[in-house]
């Protein structure tokens, strides 16, 4: 009931929804239509809701909860952040109008202090007059102190050159000769609000200005904001200089009861809260002072005017929180009836799907009014239930062809592991035998030649069986690297010399050219020798007569070693590379025929480069050549230690 009551504050709503939260925990349905809420709490049963029921809520308390977080936050803080306001609000324009006084007091000695720097005439000058006028100076004169006589003025417009008694403030100047003081405002012969200047030469003259409060007054006015917000002046004495009522100024009425004024006078800056006898009213102010002269500058507001400004801000969240209660409950409602029944269907179409039915298709969606995105679904899922069932299709036939494949390849294997390599050996070993006479001279020349026949092919089978069962271990990533600290240089020499009787029978130019101080590298020796093997035994096949092959080395610190074999043989097209990479293939055209072999060369050398992380490179042009290349990664680079030399 906590619950219910936190959710329906007003009690109309609490009699309205009331009889159907009792009915829901008693276990009845209610509501009307196939998307009504259904609540059953009975034993042993679950609470059921609608998909459009949850999205209806969860849209709700989206925007509720955020919301109402938002409003509590807004309404517990909204006086505390008005009250905060006043500090940079208040307080910065208090520091303006003190920056400004500030710089109009600096400017007033300097004019002041010029104007008696300079002889004056008596009467005064016109440019001086002009210059003390803009400055708001009524009347400038020098006194001598022990005679009370004027000895030279100045008056600006039709002031009479007259000034009250400065007894005291003449006293406080004449202790500190050569400093311009001010005076607290006080009325003039006139009776109107003034503030003195004072001078003492320190030789028995006092130079005395009469500044009027027009100047300060304009800025206290120019502050008007908010219902009674204003500024306020006074001076070091807490006499008002500037204030919105006329008959404080007039009165020059003292104000250092106040609490602000009482923290102004003793030179501080903040902010106050303090009762104003004006308003009638407790107030909120920022003040400061102007350090040159003591002048303190307030700027006051009711402080009812904060309050009044919180209330409609927690007036404005709690309908804020409401209008978006009301929206999301709209917006849910409808929106989740528009997606909730077109997902129904693409959902049961999914189960089935996912079960195995590859003909199950969504269908009835085409006439009805739905989001379009949810008819893209629709379509995207009936073309991916139509691909899967392709898919299924074809995968169902590439694996059986698959694993035919493998268990052809395994059988193959297996044969010619089994049943070729140990006759072939019989047949190498004794037709060696026979070859080398090991049992007795033989008389026919012709036989020592087919014994010589048929240890050659004997061997070449062999070799032939001893690749493919190299290319099928590699192809299974089978039998890892034996690693080992291998002399490039030497290893690269011997397999060109063993290829040399080859190339002189074929009249083959094959040559080494090896970059000095190449260095060692870590790999498998013998899966090495393997790749250079097929390799320069491709180049040299398929070089014609008075062709070239030519091995090279290069060493690039930042890549690794590059090896590259190039041969002027018959080359191949763009078209042919991609067939002689794959396993078994062979280029049948009137150039190779004649060219025997497995097509494993090419392939086999690719996979063990693989296997030793670097890159196999294939460039070729028919009728000129190809060009090999395969470059082994500087991780497998061997640094050479260099050895100091020693002085003899």
């Amino acid at each position: 009931m906590k619950l219910f009551e936190a959710l329906f504050p007003d009690r109309a709503e609490q009699d309205t929804v009331l009889p159907f939260y009792r009915d829901a925990v008693d276990g009845l349905e209610v509501g009307h239509g196939p998307r009504s809420l259904s609540l059953k709490a009975r034993k042993g049963e679950c609470m059921k809701f609608s998909l459009r029921t949850i999205l209806t809520a969860a849209f709700i308390l989206v925007s509720v909860i955020p919301l109402g977080l938002w409003a509590a936050w807004a309404s517990t803080t909204a006086l505390e952040r008005e009250e905060k306001s006043v500090e940079t609000r208040h307080l910065l324009l208090a520091r303006n109008i003190s920056g400004a006084l500030s710089r109009y007091a600096s400017d007033a000695v300097s004019v002041f202090e010029m104007a008696i720097a300079t002889p004056i005439s008596f009467g005064g000058r016109a440019d001086l007059q002009a210059l003390l006028g803009s400055m708001s100076f009524r009347i400038l004169c020098i006194v001598d102190v022990s005679s009370q006589q004027i000895s030279s003025f100045v008056a600006v417009g039709d002031n009479a050159v007259t000034i009250p008694s400065l007894d005291r403030l003449i006293e406080k100047a004449e202790r500190k000769p050569g400093t311009t003081i001010f005076s607290p405002v006080i009325r003039n012969s006139r009776g109107k609000p003034a503030i003195y200047l004072l001078h003492s030469d320190g030789k028995g003259t006092v130079a005395i200005g009469e500044l009027s409060t027009d100047y300060i007054r304009h800025f206290q006015n120019a502050v008007n904001f908010g219902l009674k917000g204003h500024g306020a002046v006074v001076d070091n004495t807490g006499s008002v200089i500037g204030h919105p009522r006329a008959d404080w100024v007039d009165e020059i009425k003292n104000l250092s009861t106040v609490e602000p004024v009482k923290r102004m006078i003793a030179g501080e800056t903040g902010v106050s809260t303090f009762y104003s006898p004006s308003e009638n009213e407790d107030m909120i102010a920022g003040f400061t002072v102007v350090p040159e002269t003591g002048w303190g500058v307030m700027i006051p507001q009711p402080f009812s005017e904060l309050e009044a400004s919180a209330r409609e801000v927690r007036k404005t969240a709690f309908w804020v929180v409401g209008a978006g209660a009301a929206i999301a409950a709209l917006l849910g409602w409808f929106l989740s009836g528009l997606v909730t029944g077109p997902l129904s269907k693409i959902v049961g179409a999914a189960r089935l799907l996912a079960g195995g039915a590859y003909s199950a298709r969504v269908e009835g969606l085409e006439r009805r009014a739905i989001p379009f995105e949810i008819q893209h679904l629709s379509n995207d899922f009936n073309k991916m239930a139509e691909e899967l069932e392709i898919m299924h299709v074809r995968d169902q036939r590439t694996l059986r062809a698959a694993e035919e494949a493998v268990e052809a390849k395994s059988d193959f294997v297996a044969r010619i592991s089994h049943e070729l390599r140990t006759p072939l050996n019989a047949v190498i070993g004794f037709s060696g035998m026979i070859r080398s006479e090991a049992n007795g001279r033989i008389e026919q020349s012709e036989y020592k030649e087919y014994a010589n026949l048929i240890h050659d092919a004997g061997e070449q089978l062999l070799s032939t069986i001893n690749d493919i069962l190299s290319f099928a271990r590699a192809d299974n990533k089978s039998g890892a690297l034996q690693e080992e600290e291998i002399d490039l240089a030497e290893t690269i020499d011997f397999i060109v010399g063993q290829h040399c009787g080859n190339a002189i029978e074929s009249n083959v130019a094959l040559t080494a050219e090896i970059q000095p101080d190449l260095p060692n590298i870590r790999a498998d020796e013998l899966k090495l020798r393997q790749i250079l093997t097929h390799i320069i035994s491709n180049g040299v096949r398929f070089t014609p007569e008075g062709g070239a092959v030519v091995v090279e080395t290069d060493y690039v610190p930042d890549e690794g070693i590059r090896i590259s074999v190039k041969d002027t043989g018959i080359g191949m097209s763009e078209d042919q590379l991609p067939v002689a990479l794959q396993p078994f293939g062979q280029l049948e055209n009137r150039l190779t025929r004649r060219f025997n072999g497995t097509g494993l060369g090419l392939p086999l050398a690719k996979m063990l480069v693989d296997l030793h992380g670097g890159t196999f490179m294939v460039e070729s042009t028919v009728g000129k050549g190809t060009t090999v290349t395969i470059t082994l990664p500087a991780d497998r680079v061997v640094p050479k230690i260099e050895h100091p030399r020693l002085a003899v």
